[in-house]
């Protein structure tokens, strides 16, 4: 696959349907198909690199990375305002980091940009797959919105652009879907039949929903007709 040019799968669920596992194992088939496979972990969690570090997979294998919430503003403010010095002195000021943190979608904004960054990359840093350990449910929809969101209150500018720019990737059907995990439970399935909606709503491509922790059959076939009758 040309630099710059990823493929994004978008996995999210309700807490505890196995998202986080199903994003790990579609890294892991990406990867044993001969891809380089960058794993982005958009929670808290334990292990992987600051975006920062990150260095490219190799065919074959999967990079863990974790976005770090400050790492990830200080480049997002760098490609707004293109000198250093000025992103210093903003991301030093308490007064705009509030106004960041308060600002309706910056903060989804800010996340999904360092998605878009790493599937973007050229040359040594790109990546042929890219998978998304998203947030949970309602969070997951909310971050796809993000672009719109901040377009609306800032049409014009640099911020405008990045936003026009994640919102372009997430809305190119060959390049981005998201995967809904489920479990067959009542509440689980209730949640994931909403998120789809919702997502379906945002215009993204979807892949077929997963049914995670499904048993298999303990009889085959025959066995089950004889007993329905």
């Amino acid at each position: 696959m040309a630099s710059g040019s990823a493929r994004v799968l978008y996995v999210s669920g309700k807490g505890g349907t196995g998202k986080s596992f199903l994003a790990g194992v579609l890294a892991e088939a990406a990867a044993r198909r001969g891809k380089s496979v960058a794993l982005v972990r958009l929670r808290e969690d334990r292990g992987g690199a600051l975006m920062s570090d990150m260095r490219p997979p190799q065919r074959g294998q999967v990079r863990e990375i974790r976005i770090d919430e400050q790492q990830a503003l200080q480049d997002f403010v760098l490609r707004v305002v293109r000198l250093g010095f000025i992103a210093q002195r903003l991301l030093a000021s308490r007064t705009f980091s509030a106004v960041a943190a308060a600002a309706p979608g910056v903060r989804d904004l800010v996340a999904l940009s360092a998605v878009v960054e790493i599937a973007r990359a050229h040359g040594t840093r790109a990546v042929d797959v890219v998978v998304v350990d998203a947030p949970a449910t309602g969070h997951a929809v909310s971050l796809l919105k993000a672009p719109a969101t901040v377009t609306e209150l800032a049409p014009v500018g640099p911020v405008a652009r990045l936003a026009r720019q994640a919102d372009a990737l997430v809305h190119r059907a060959e390049r981005f879907s998201a995967v809904v995990v489920t479990t067959p439970e009542e509440l689980a399935v209730t949640e994931a039949v909403q998120l789809f909606r919702e997502l379906a709503a945002t215009g993204v491509a979807l892949a077929p929903v997963v049914v995670n922790g499904v048993y298999p059959s303990a009889c085959d076939v025959d066995a089950q007709e004889w007993i329905e009758a």
